[in-house]
């Protein structure tokens, strides 16, 4: 995987009725665009976690990954939780953060 400044990542850890399991998403930049009319190359990964591979757990190995890829990388890391949150409080924190990047999309 190409750890520099034309790529980028990110992970979600979801809890779900039969355990958990890891989402990724490695984008390789092909042109200096934020909107989602980019030429980016998006990259999905999802991860089943075992049975016996605690939520804790999980989120231990990830923020070992993101430590791990910031410091190839030169980056920083952020990390958003959204533990006891409502939708609305997430999406405003989220929104927040200094790479998130929010379009206005009309849903007919």
């Amino acid at each position: 995987m190409d750890v520099s400044d034309k790529s980028d990542w990110l992970a979600a850890l979801f809890k779900k009725s039969d355990g958990h399991e890891v989402l990724w998403r490695i984008r390789y930049h092909r042109d200096d665009k934020t909107t989602s009319d980019s030429v980016d190359v998006k990259n999905w990964f999802r991860q089943k976690a075992t049975p016996e591979t605690s939520f804790e757990t999980s989120l231990e190995h990830m923020r070992l990954v993101a430590r791990t890829l910031t410091q190839h990388a030169r980056g920083e890391c952020f990390e958003l939780i959204k533990g006891d949150k409502t939708v609305e409080e997430f999406t405003k924190e989220l929104k927040r953060m200094p790479w998130a990047f929010f379009e206005d999309v009309k849903i007919q």
